[in-house]
């Protein structure tokens, strides 16, 4: 009886407790609502008081210092500070409430509402700082490929080498095209929507996942939570310490996983893919009836993993062939035949989705292959220490947690789910790709160890230590934010666009260059011009692309983010001899002290006739007054220039035997 009394005293009390908490969230929520109104109402005149030094008190302290600037200055900056740390005081008190309702809440929360909030971070950051959509980390160069495939190459050729195939992956391109072409909106709107449906999906999916493991909301939902925004503390400061001081290399790049849904990458839907092949690989080998249509699933989330997003194809075999061996040495210590139909059937189907991926996957790697390292000691070395130093907080979790583990979850889904875990980090440590791109098998596995991690932690949310649960929940996700924070009031370029339908726009004598080269050119015109911008504001083909240097140091392109010629060799694997001659040739046009009757010159424009040339600079406008140039555009400011070599018959006849060169080899 007595027990019966303390028990029911324990849930008042704890009751008491949660309506006590509901209210402090509930009060701060409000407080923000009223924050925003206040705001709304009064701040525009609060700051022309104190521009005008009639206000008192903090706001004219604020600005009186430089009163140079016009009013409108303040009142711009104003509202981008206020609405940016609105913003993220509303985000880092949406994620405490929902997970303090994890930890301390009798009833946990629906994994919708981690939804909702990375749905809320992901609106809020591209619509409180455009250029973060526009640019974002290689924004430009994604949007270029989106706009290839709009004009009717398919596959897309690519935009920053006129003429010459594409060969990173694309599908991810593809769908954004599709958005572009159905809803009238630029690819960078595109890729936003593909992220948000890819976070909704990978929500699902991965507490799908956790509940095959462990049928306990709390745990399925803390999966969600640590698996997509709180799986590391490891930072930016971390990975140079460990660098500076120890030699040692920590890969930061794609963890917590959540920063790459505010970009244009295509890591979200690979992503989605990926896991919806870890759920039905566990449901095919845990279940005793209609197996055989997740076949079915199982070829589509193969295939899309491999077209979407081509670079997490390796970690998903590696996973498979880990828990195949894993299977087949259970087949083979029972020595029965229960479970090798089931067995035979999914590596079929994996092989299939092998098969329909090979001309794809050919015409990708063709050009790098022979510069992937497999096996290779000193890398395996570097991604075993920076997936350990990596996953060190969530592996040591799990191995505290390790006999709960296996006390509380279901044996067999669990083993599978660790040898798929396993053979996604081995695929990480073992192989070494151009740039290091292998870091996205580091994600892959860093997302199946958060499943882990959060089933883990949903043990100790009932004991003394949920304190030190809300710490290790809330410090990781401070580094989520703080990604976010950066990505609010990173500038990218003072760059003036505007979006308009399908197209991005550039207002002045320039955005005249970029219509009318859209608007007067066959969408095949290969266009020299020393600026990388017109495969996304002409939406046509540079000749060739090329790093610009300032004072002897290259300077990377906003929206680019990469340098464009390690991109060509390196990540592409185009020949150096194409490469070269375009150089060469491009050189040649720019430089004032070759005259356009050069050899080469010559040659080559008499060969090509669908090329249009963009002169920036006045001093290199006599060298195109000869008669075999005209020019066909000239901006209202005349800063502006575009020629285009004359068509004589002569040069059509000579057209008709030169041969493409290595400029173009066939």
């Amino acid at each position: 009886m007595e027990d019966e009394k303390e028990a029911v005293y324990a849930m008042n009390k704890k009751a008491k407790h949660e309506k006590i908490l509901a209210v402090v969230f509930m009060t701060l929520l409000l407080l923000l609502c009223a924050l925003a109104i206040f705001y709304g109402l009064c701040g525009k005149s609060i700051i022309e008081a104190a521009y005008e030094g009639k206000s008192i008190g903090f706001a004219n302290n604020l600005i009186k210092y430089q009163h140079t600037k016009p009013v409108e200055h303040y009142l711009e900056l104003a509202d981008v500070l206020f609405y940016r740390g609105l913003f993220l005081g509303a985000a880092f008190l949406g994620f405490t409430g929902l997970v303090v309702r994890l930890i301390f809440f009798r009833k946990p929360p629906h994994a919708i509402w981690a939804a909702v909030f990375g749905t809320f971070v992901i609106l809020g950051v591209h619509l409180l700082n455009p250029n973060n959509r526009i640019y974002s980390s290689h924004g430009f160069m994604h949007a270029g490929i989106v706009y290839q495939i709009l004009n009717g190459n398919i596959p897309p050729l690519n935009p920053l080498l006129a003429g010459m195939p594409l060969l990173w992956p694309w599908g991810h391109h593809f769908l954004a095209a599709v958005f572009v072409k159905i809803l009238n909106i630029s690819p960078a709107w595109a890729f936003v929507i593909i992220n948000v449906l890819s976070l909704q999906g990978i929500v699902f999916l991965v507490y799908k996942t956790s509940k095959l493991i462990i049928n306990d909301q709390r745990a399925n939902v803390l999966s969600v939570i640590i698996s997509i925004f709180a799986v590391s503390f490891v930072t930016s400061h971390v990975h140079n310490f460990f660098e500076q001081y120890l030699g040692v290399f920590v890969d930061t790049r794609i963890t917590p996983v959540f920063s790459r849904f505010t970009n244009s990458s295509g890591v979200p839907l690979g992503l989605l893919f990926y896991l919806l092949f870890i759920y039905t690989v566990l449901l095919i080998f845990n279940r005793t009836e209609k197996w055989r249509r997740l076949l079915i699933v199982l070829l589509i989330s193969i295939v899309g993993t491999g077209f979407f997003y081509f670079q997490m194809l390796p970690g998903l075999l590696g996973g498979f062939g880990a828990i195949f061996l894993f299977r087949l040495y259970r087949l083979l210590r029972n020595k029965t035949r229960n479970g090798e139909f089931k067995l035979f059937f999914t590596t079929a189907t994996v092989g299939l989705g092998c098969l329909i991926l090979l001309p794809y996957a050919l015409s990708l790697t063709g050009g790098v292959r022979g510069k992937i390292d497999i096996l290779n000691p000193s890398w395996m070395w570097r991604n075993f220490t920076s997936i350990f130093f990596v996953a060190l907080p969530i592996l040591t979790l799990i191995l505290i947690g390790k006999k709960r583990l296996g006390d509380k979850t279901s044996r067999l889904p669990m083993w599978d789910f660790v040898y798929l875990t396993l053979g996604v980090s081995a695929t990480y440590i073992s192989l070494h790709f151009p740039a290091g791109n292998e870091y996205k098998y580091l994600g892959q596995a860093m997302v199946l160890l958060g499943i882990l991690g959060g089933i883990t932690l949903s043990f100790y949310c009932n004991t003394k230590s949920k304190y030190v649960i809300l710490l290790l929940m809330l410090i990781p996700t401070g580094i989520s934010l703080r990604d976010t924070k950066y990505k609010l009031r990173k500038k990218y370029s003072e760059f003036p666009y505007r979006e308009t339908g399908k197209r991005m726009l550039m207002a002045g004598e320039e955005g005249e260059l970029y219509e009318w080269l859209l608007k007067n050119t066959p969408k095949d015109t290969m266009v020299i011009d020393t600026e990388l911008t017109v495969p996304v504001l002409a939406q046509r083909s540079l000749f060739i692309a090329e790093d610009k240097k300032i004072d002897g140091k290259i300077q990377r392109h906003p929206g680019f983010s990469f340098l464009i010629e390690s991109l060509f060799t390196d990540g592409s694997g185009y020949g150096a001899d194409l490469l070269s001659c375009r150089y060469r040739i491009r050189n040649k046009i720019y430089d004032p002290q070759i005259k356009m009757n050069d050899e080469e010159l010559v040659d080559f424009f008499q060969t090509h006739k669908n090329v249009v040339i963009v002169i920036r600079d006045r001093q290199l406008i006599n060298k195109f007054s000869d008669g075999d140039f005209d020019l066909v555009f000239s901006s209202s400011g005349d800063n502006f220039k575009v020629y285009r070599p004359v068509d004589h018959k002569k040069t059509m006849d000579h057209r008709l035997t030169a041969g493409g060169g290595s400029c173009f080899p066939t």
